[in-house]
C-alpha cells in the first residue's frame, strides 16, 4: 500500500500538468511530445486505474499502514512539486540539468 501511494502523485500531477499546458503545445514547442503524452487519454485511464488501486489499497489496510500510505503520498507530491518548480525557484539547477540531457 505505502509504495503505491507513493507512487501515485507522480502520476496525477503529471496528468493534470500535461492536461492543463496541452493547449499551450504547438509543433515547435521543446516540450510537445511530453505534453503529448500526459494530456493523452489513455494516460488519464492509467491515473483513474492507479487512483483506484490506492483507494483499494487503504480500503484494506489497518489505520497504521493507511497513515504510512497518506505520509508517503504527502512527501512524494511534495517532491513532485518541486521538481515542478525547480525552473522558478532554482534556474541554475534548472539549467545544469538542461544542459545534461542536450542531445
Amino acid at each position: 500500500g505505502v509504495l503505491v501511494a507513493a507512487l501515485l502523485p507522480c502520476f496525477w500531477m503529471y496528468q493534470d500538468v500535461g492536461r492543463r499546458l496541452h493547449p499551450l503545445s504547438h509543433d515547435a514547442h521543446p516540450y510537445r511530445s511530453w505534453l503529448d503524452t500526459y494530456a493523452d487519454e489513455e494516460f488519464a485511464a492509467s491515473t483513474a486505474r492507479a487512483i483506484k488501486i490506492v483507494t483499494a489499497a487503504a480500503a484494506a489496510a489497518a489505520e497504521p499502514a493507511r497513515h504510512r500510505m497518506a505520509q508517503a503520498f504527502r512527501a512524494s507530491a511534495a517532491h513532485e512539486r518541486e521538481f515542478f518548480a525547480a525552473p522558478l525557484t532554482n534556474p541554475r539547477a534548472w539549467h545544469r540539468f538542461e544542459a545534461a540531457t542536450a542531445d
